[in-house]
């Protein structure tokens, strides 16, 4: 482990600060001042940026993925085509099948008792959407499932309306006796 940094002697003084370990960069945190609101009054606000495997962190937490927490503390995943490979459509049985597997509950975490939470216990859901040993979820996978199934499920009743159109006109010449 080696850390590099710009400032004053400690780690908290410093304005910029990479570990690299093994060779690599690790993670980098970059300080910086922001103007904007500070509980009182407006003026420079001091921020910091943390990256992981990104040395040049642009976003509160940036992953080397590319995936970062936005300033507005929103969670975007990584998802361009350029990272992906073996890309194909979720099958319409396999999305069928993990949305009726799926198994919404209500909790408290251990580390926050006194909030409730929804959704679901990864060790409890399909293969398909659990993720790290099915310790914990991707909520992109869920959106995936409900979004395939949705366009489905509209598929279906565009062709259920056309079906009762065709029949109430069906009917309509049969109540005109053609």
């Amino acid at each position: 482990v080696h850390l590099h940094g710009e400032g004053p002697g400690s780690l908290a003084a410093m304005n910029n600060f990479t570990i690299h370990v093994d060779g690599m960069e690790a993670i980098a945190v970059k300080k910086t001042e922001l103007f904007g609101w500070t509980g009182s009054d407006w003026g420079m606000v001091p921020t910091s940026t943390v990256g992981i495997g990104v040395s040049d962190p642009g976003h509160p937490l940036h992953m080397m993925s590319g995936a970062h927490a936005t300033k507005g503390g929103v969670w975007a995943d990584a998802s361009s085509r350029d990272l992906k490979h073996n890309i194909n459509p979720l099958d319409i049985p396999t999305a069928l099948e993990t949305l009726a597997a799926l198994d919404p509950v209500t909790f408290k975490y251990h580390a926050e008792p006194e909030s409730d939470y929804v959704g679901f216990i990864a060790e409890d859901v399909p293969e398909l959407v659990a993720m790290n040993g099915r310790k914990s979820l991707s909520p992109m996978s869920l959106v995936a499932v409900l979004t395939s199934v949705t366009q489905q499920q509209q598929q279906m009743l565009m062709e259920q309306e056309e079906r009762i159109r065709a029949l109430e006109e069906q009917l309509g010449r049969i109540g005109q006796g053609n």
